[in-house]
């Protein structure tokens, strides 16, 4: 475990949705509960937003080499991360204590990964609205259901979405989709559960080729699409 005076990251200066003992800073936080709290979720993997099972979803370790996901602070608080003896970081010298410490594992990859590394990680920080920001998020078939676009223009489509079992922090992200006027929702049957949404009218935001196999800093990212069809990253709703 992180030493009791390790210091709590640097927040991003997006909107949160969290706050007090629900925004706790963790390392392993879901990604749900981490963007709502203004920190940045990174996730390794190609491809962000999937519809995973159970046995699919990333799992969380809380240290760089054996983790899928990361719930770490603001990129550049890490520029000046230091070793426990106020040492600059040095994986030669490091203690098996230091391994453990959640500043220092997103160190790792904010800041002393290769470049080449960091491409195979996809991050938060990319997006400019906290609530679009959730795009990215692991998408847990069992407890979100098996289709996370919804058109209401679709006779076959009632638009209901059921939400069962889930997981403390983790997240249900859907596209919802409408021809006149914005779509409206009714929660039912619900206990400890935040929504939050954005809200876009398709010829009025950027939308540009998706790009995603770019380092997490790069402003080609930042620019484009996440997806086909949806805003760019930078886009404040």
């Amino acid at each position: 475990m992180a030493p009791p005076d390790a210091p709590t990251p640097k927040k991003n200066n997006k909107p949160q949705f969290l706050e007090g003992g629900q925004a706790a800073y963790n390392i392993n936080a879901p990604c749900g509960q981490c963007i709502a709290s203004g920190y940045n979720f990174c996730w390794k993997s190609e491809e962000t937003g999937l519809i995973l099972t159970d046995d699919q979803y990333p799992t969380a370790t809380g240290v760089y080499e054996t983790t899928n996901t990361m719930c770490c602070g603001e990129q550049s608080w890490y520029d000046d991360y230091k070793m426990e003896n106020g040492g600059a970081f040095s994986l030669s010298t490091e203690t098996d204590d230091e391994k453990l410490y959640p500043n220092r594992n997103c160190a790792m990859l904010m800041k002393n990964s290769r470049v080449a590394d960091k491409i195979g990680w996809r991050c938060s920080q990319a997006y400019t609205n906290t609530a679009y920001a959730t795009l990215m998020c692991p998408y847990r078939r069992s407890a979100c259901g098996p289709n996370k676009v919804i058109n209401f223009y679709t006779d076959q489509d009632d638009g209901a979405i059921h939400v069962i079992g889930l997981k403390k922090g983790e997240s249900c992200v859907y596209n919802i989709e409408s021809v006149c006027g914005g779509p409206s929702f009714n929660i039912q049957n619900s206990s400890d559960v935040e929504v939050f949404f954005a809200e876009w009218q398709q010829d009025s935001v950027a939308m540009v080729t998706p790009v995603s196999n770019k380092p997490m800093s790069s402003e080609e990212l930042v620019i484009s699409s996440p997806l086909q069809d949806y805003p760019t990253r930078n886009v404040d709703f």
